[in-house]
């Protein structure tokens, strides 16, 4: 009986450290003021340019899934109009269009206007982000761009920490729990044997 308690608290434990790591959050439907002209939405992006998705995967550890949980999209680079973009980058975005969210496909070209958020670029369906097949205007508008400069070797290793500190965390809470119930349970053996002698 006390071995299933020590079950039930260690399922709370692990429960409730992993909803702190990653809560969800409300989503709201989106809506959208109607697009500004390119050289306007130009002027408002940190970065625009023309690239095709090579990877997309959740951006940090999340137990419960909502249409605002950020997904990170990879980009293979081929022309650029504005910022500081290199042949690899990486954006963000919320799942799903109902959070505002660009719902990128694998494999496909798009133009994309980006802004920047602290330390990573973010992409909205407000924007004028759109397949390159439906871009002509926009590329017509812009002009050439630029090839982009080849990636930085340090911003793997950036992206990869932001996952150590939480399974560390974790693994530490787990580590002492078990300690906790293999000292209760020496201990309640130890009293048990006494009492039979």
């Amino acid at each position: 009986m006390k071995r299933m308690k020590w079950i039930w608290l260690l399922a709370v434990i692990m429960l409730v450290s992993g909803g702190l790591l990653s809560a969800p959050q409300m989503t709201y439907a989106c809506s959208c003021v109607a697009n500004g002209t390119v050289m306007d939405e130009s002027a408002r992006s940190d970065a625009v340019f023309e690239g095709t998705v090579v990877s997309m995967k959740p951006s940090g550890i999340s137990l419960f899934q909502s249409s605002a949980d950020a997904v990170k999209t990879t980009f293979h680079v081929n022309e650029v109009w504005k910022g500081l973009v290199t042949s690899d980058i990486a954006v963000i975005s919320a799942r799903s269009g109902e959070s505002c969210g660009f719902e990128f496909k694998s494999g496909q070209r798009y133009l994309v206007y980006a802004r920047e958020t602290g330390k990573s670029l973010e992409v909205s369906l407000c924007s004028r982000t759109t397949p390159y097949s439906d871009a002509g205007e926009d590329i017509a508008t812009l002009g050439k761009g630029s090839i982009p400069p080849a990636p930085t070797s340090g911003m793997n290793n950036k992206e990869s920490s932001s996952y150590i500190i939480p399974l560390i965390l974790l693994l530490l809470l787990i580590g002492a729990v078990s300690f906790l119930y293999a000292r209760k349970r020496k201990r309640l053996k130890s009293g048990t044997s006494q009492r039979s002698s």
